[in-house]
């Protein structure tokens, strides 16, 4: 699943949820006319889960939906520790792993690359994990699959092949 993808599924899940987006999927959602609430972290890089954790603090009767970016991540990891911290029922945070920092500019690639592991850093901060969608980093070969790269839950199908929409 491509980043426009992921954020489409986002946004028609979201309601009035707030949208707190950084980089690449700040973009994704501008293609896609997203709607208000919804607030930019840039130039804040790596703020977007800190961020969304004062606004659910803040406003906890408001769902506060946070879509980071994988290289903005990498740039406040401490903010995973924050937020397992409080653990607001109201906040949910989605990482788009694509390996790239400054996505559609310059395309870097993240450093450590395919090492990173969001999951487990997330976990061992104490969050909760869980991935939905299609999963398609090794889908022949078990050890690679979500549940043994630190997701506690997995729901979607793991091979690559398969088309998200159709499922076929």
């Amino acid at each position: 699943m491509d980043i426009d993808a992921a954020c489409k599924i986002i946004e028609t899940a979201r309601g009035n949820g707030v949208l707190v987006a950084t980089m690449g999927a700040m973009f994704a959602f501008d293609r896609l006319n997203a709607g208000q609430p919804r607030i930019s972290s840039v130039p804040l890089m790596g703020g977007a889960a800190s961020l969304g954790l004062g606004l659910a603090l803040g406003a906890p009767s408001h769902k506060v939906i946070v879509v980071d970016g994988d290289a903005s991540l990498l740039m406040q990891l401490g903010g995973l520790a924050t937020v397992a911290d409080q653990q607001p029922a109201n906040l949910f945070h989605f990482v788009i792993n694509n390996g790239s920092q400054f996505s559609g500019l310059s395309n870097l690639a993240i450093p450590a690359g395919a090492s990173v592991d969001f999951a487990a850093m997330a976990a061992a901060a104490g969050y909760r994990t869980t991935m939905v969608g299609k999963w398609h980093l090794g889908h022949a070969d078990q050890k690679y699959w979500p549940r043994q790269r630190g997701f506690d839950y997995h729901y979607g199908a793991v091979l690559g092949e398969i088309d998200y929409f159709t499922h076929s």
